[in-house]
């Protein structure tokens, strides 16, 4: 805005009059700047296509109001979204955190049971993640966090919904996507990851990071414990047989878990 015919407008923060020709389009009369905490957030223009008409004073007194409940609608819409943010985003990472994960995977098992439509879950944990922290501090255990963040979002589609689970595990909810196809991209996932951090030009990671999946498609009447408890399953798997890999669930999961929740 800096060249237009705004921008005294917007440094000033007053309304301004405009004459005959001063803009090229369609003749200007009046600009109100809506501010919000001294801050210019929009404009509400008045224009005419009639060179004759004039504002009088009750019309400009009439403009002021509604520019003045505009400012007050905008910013607190704009309040309303940034708390929303705050109560669905996780600060560390700006993935969605587990308060969403939840919202999320209800409305998307409701959509399953009405269309049909396949639905996966990921639950991912990175390997060893106790160690990164212990022998490099925390804040690069952020670090790692939020690069791994941003590697499973640059390998999903926008459709699908990358969330933190808590600690070093996250979570990926996948409609329309089969099991099958899950577990491909759950292993393209795994092979950016340890690829990208033992190969990292931008020296951001100190050592090769690698994470173990487990994946899981949902099935009719499943609860939505069940169907996360799948995914776990699958994981501890993984996690259990080397690390580093990716295991869909199978039925046979199931004895092995439990032995392991017995041992605990």
């Amino acid at each position: 805005l800096q060249d237009s015919l705004f921008q005294e407008v917007m440094q000033k923060r007053t309304p301004r009059f405009f004459e005959e020709g001063e803009s090229p389009a369609m003749p200007l009369i009046l600009s109100v700047p809506l501010v919000s905490r001294k801050k210019v957030i929009g404009f509400l223009n008045i224009h005419t296509m009639y060179k004759s008409i004039q504002l009088t004073q009750d019309k400009i007194e009439l403009v002021y109001a509604l520019a003045s409940q505009a400012s007050i609608a905008i910013s607190n819409a704009q309040l309303f979204q940034a708390l929303r943010e705050q109560a669905i985003i996780d600060p560390c990472t700006t993935l969605y955190n587990f308060r969403y994960f939840q919202q999320k995977l209800d409305e998307e098992i409701d959509v399953y049971n009405s269309s049909k439509e396949p639905l996966s879950l990921i639950i991912l944990d990175i390997d060893h993640f106790k160690k990164v922290n212990d022998n490099y501090g925390h804040v690069y255990g952020d670090t790692v966090l939020r690069e791994l963040g941003n590697i499973m979002k640059r390998n999903v589609r926008s459709e699908d919904s990358v969330c933190r689970y808590g600690g070093e595990e996250f979570a990926i909810i996948f409609p329309h996507c089969t099991q099958e196809v899950t577990l491909r991209i759950a292993d393209r996932i795994r092979s950016r990851i340890q690829e990208t951090s033992s190969h990292d030009r931008r020296s951001t990671f100190k050592e090769p990071i690698t994470v173990s999946i487990g994946v899981a498609g949902y099935e009719p009447e499943m609860s939505k414990t069940l169907f996360i408890q799948r995914a776990d399953n699958a994981l501890y798997y993984a996690k259990n047989h080397g690390r580093n890999m990716v295991s869909g669930y199978d039925s046979q999961l199931e004895s092995e878990y439990a032995n392991y929740q017995k041992k605990k």
